[in-house]
């Protein structure tokens, strides 16, 4: 199957294919058609890119998802190496979700702060807290003066 075969069944582009052939998850043949020289894709590729889809939307990295679409491929990946796959990654995906929880409460205590009092510098107090002497921040007072000379 050629490359412009593969982008109409699976929705990617040419470059993403090619992306993913470098990285293994994917494999062709050259295919020599006069003087050009075609990638010829094997039959298993539409499923290895839905496989490939199917992880990437669990959170799995291409790097990650390698050797497990080689283990599904090839049969070998059994049901308790799954199920360890996929606890490691709902404790990183629970992980990510804390920091993203902490990262909102920052936002909304900032919100708050602001409403409170419009003109409170909220950053002048963020580099204080990381011992910067700061009397402003905004763009007028804080810029650097050009030396005269």
């Amino acid at each position: 199957m050629l490359i412009g075969e593969v982008v109409k069944n699976c929705g990617l582009t040419k470059d993403g294919i090619r992306y993913y052939e470098s990285m293994g998850l994917i494999h062709s043949e050259p295919l020599v058609a006069g003087t050009r020289i075609y990638r010829d894709y094997k039959d298993d590729t539409l499923i290895r890119l839905a496989l490939i889809e199917h992880g990437k939307s669990l959170g799995f990295s291409l790097k990650e998802g390698k050797p497990i679409l080689d283990a599904i491929l090839n049969g070998t990946f059994t049901a308790e190496e799954q199920i360890k796959v996929g606890e490691k990654k709902i404790n990183e995906l629970q992980a990510k979700i804390e920091e993203l929880k902490c990262k909102i409460q920052k936002l909304e205590e900032t919100r708050e702060l602001l409403q409170q009092d419009p003109s409170r510098d909220v950053y002048a107090e963020f580099l204080e807290s990381k011992n910067f002497t700061v009397t402003s921040c905004s763009a007028e007072e804080s810029a650097p003066k050009a030396a005269v000379g």
